[in-house]
């Protein structure tokens, strides 16, 4: 039996659990194969959206970022989409996993959830910070993708160095 979640650090349950998904095949009612993707069960009250909302209750930031610190970019992305989802979430805890984020793709899967929310003084401060990661990521990607010139299309870096300049700029 396992113990009970509710009685220790949300930090802690938060950093055992399981978030990976599995695929698995099903047949539709036409008798195509299908690929559903399924998470993992939680028990009542272990769920992550739980321990999310205990950590933002209870203000346990620190221990929060300290675990994040040593998660993979994965886990981030994961874990963001569930702050996003709780509006009491300030956004520079959102930019602050951006920051500890080390991928190119992961760093703007998690900025994407900025998207929908007011910028403040605490946000602007990581613009710099995030101009000089996604700017470099944008000449990584240059450096290997062949550009072209008839159908100039904006990348998904630059489209975010894009919008950090214009809120540089407003700031």
């Amino acid at each position: 039996m396992k113990a009970n979640n509710s009685l220790k650090n949300p930090v802690d349950v938060l950093g055992e659990l399981d978030f990976s998904r599995r695929e698995i095949l099903h047949v539709d009612e036409e008798g195509h194969a299908q690929v559903a993707e399924i998470s993992p069960a939680y028990e009542i009250g272990s769920d992550p959206r739980d321990r999310v909302a205990q950590i933002i209750a209870e203000d346990l930031w620190v221990d929060f970022f300290t675990l994040a610190q040593k998660k993979s970019d994965q886990w981030l992305m994961d874990i963001a989409a569930l702050l996003a989802e709780e509006e009491a979430c300030a956004l520079h805890r959102l930019l602050n996993l951006v920051s500890i984020a080390c991928s190119g793709t992961a760093k703007a899967n998690i900025y994407r959830y900025s998207y929908s929310r007011q910028w403040g003084e605490a946000e602007l401060a990581y613009v710099p910070a995030l101009l000089a990661d996604f700017g470099q990521f944008f000449q990584e990607e240059q450096a290997v993708v062949e550009v072209d010139d008839f159908f100039p299309e904006l990348s998904e870096y630059s489209q975010i160095i894009v919008e950090l300049q214009s809120l540089k700029r407003a700031g």
